[in-house]
């Protein structure tokens, strides 16, 4: 049973920059990098952290729904032309 507080860490958008997409090498990988300063003019952001690899876009978003609070929405890229990531984790 999810408690208030694993509820509201899903509805809440962290505003965080967001991106799937399929790499060269077909598996599928994110980014994600939160707000350093909300109080900034334009918003900054942290350097991103890589997730992946994983062998579909919905296993992508699986992983990103277990370990992080709502970013608030993202990007996908399936063309396959964008490099793995290096240092991503799983």
């Amino acid at each position: 049973m999810k408690t208030a507080k694993d509820l509201l860490k899903m509805c809440e958008s962290t505003n965080a920059d967001c991106h799937f997409w399929k790499a060269t090498d077909g598996k599928w990988y994110y980014s994600i990098a939160y707000i350093s300063d909300e109080d900034a003019e334009e918003w900054e952001y942290d350097p991103p952290s890589f997730a992946g690899p994983f062998s579909s876009e919905d296993e992508a978003e699986k992983h990103l729904n277990r370990n992080h609070a709502n970013p608030g929405g993202w990007s996908t890229d399936d063309s396959g032309k964008q490099p793995p990531p290096k240092g991503a984790k799983k």
